[in-house]
């Protein structure tokens, strides 16, 4: 057993069939992939945008694709690879926390919370567990919704993990107790619950797909060149001359067909320290 920081691998050891990492993990680490032998499999529970999934990838090419992903919930990993996950207290008694995959303002959401909802009811009727609901749509909501959240703790009927949409004026969150319900509150609650709604019958109308129907592809970022600097020799310097304001053209805009024709149809594209990870369901 070794004592360190488990991003720089072990590559006195190397190369390896497999690697397993058993915390959860914001991002691949460039030592894992470059210590795995040819044909090696990587497993990480991986954190898509706050909703992680346990991913087994295998090399592709220059990319790494998924053979196999299912729903999973590790510890967070610390050190060098840390994530952007941000833990929000909204009140210590009963507790309750918001978990955000970023740092961003969500504003009063206590005060929010004691306002009166607003109900929009999307079925009548849910026979699947709340549990089940839950996870399906915090899935979606990772791959849809920039505003989305966790909800931890007790909203009156005991501790609960509860997927929801939150900004500065307002929060919305679902509740799916034999139902499903878009609960709105705060200044923006009604906005917020009707774009709720919105996202759980995208989910249904969409098969409501989970974990196990993901596809992930992992696309590494290209090293940084890292050249000395070569010291300037005076002898060589001769004064700048200025530009010649006609010869200046404007920079050309972006391609988007350059950079979208690589990314499938439905297809949502999460940036990460040191891989872009395309991400699909089917």
């Amino acid at each position: 057993m070794l004592c360190r920081d488990g991003a720089g691998g072990h590559p006195g050891l190397a190369p390896y069939d497999r690697l397993i990492a058993t915390v959860g993990v914001w991002d691949l680490a460039p030592a894992w992939l470059a210590q795995l032998a040819p044909g090696g499999r990587l497993v990480v529970p991986l954190d898509l945008r706050g909703v992680q999934v346990s991913a087994a990838l295998e090399r592709d090419g220059e990319r790494w694709v998924s053979r196999s992903v299912a729903p999973c919930g590790f510890m967070r990993m610390r050190g060098s690879m840390t994530g952007t996950e941000t833990v929000v207290v909204v009140r210590r008694d009963p507790e309750l926390m918001l978990m955000l995959p970023e740092p961003r303002e969500a504003g009063d959401v206590a005060a929010a919370l004691d306002a009166a909802p607003t109900e929009i009811t999307v079925a009548r009727e849910e026979p699947a567990p709340p549990f089940t609901v839950g996870m399906g749509v915090a899935l979606w909501l990772a791959l849809h919704e920039p505003r989305w959240c966790v909800v931890n703790g007790d909203l009156g009927a005991g501790p609960a993990l509860t997927p929801a949409v939150v900004q500065p004026d307002g929060i919305a969150v679902l509740a799916a107790h034999g139902s499903l319900v878009a609960r709105g509150h705060g200044a923006g609650g009604a906005r917020l619950a009707a774009e709720l709604a919105a996202h759980i019958r995208a989910w249904d109308e969409a098969g409501r797909p989970d974990a196990t129907g993901l596809r992930i592809e992992a696309r590494p970022h290209a090293p940084a060149a890292t050249t000395p600097a070569t010291p300037p020799d005076p002898a060589a310097t001769t004064p700048a001359t200025p530009p010649d304001p006609a010869a200046t053209t404007p920079a050309a805009p972006p391609d988007p067909a350059a950079t979208t024709t690589a990314v499938p149809s439905g297809a949502v594209v999460i940036e990460k320290r040191h891989t872009t990870l395309v991400v699909g369901f089917g």
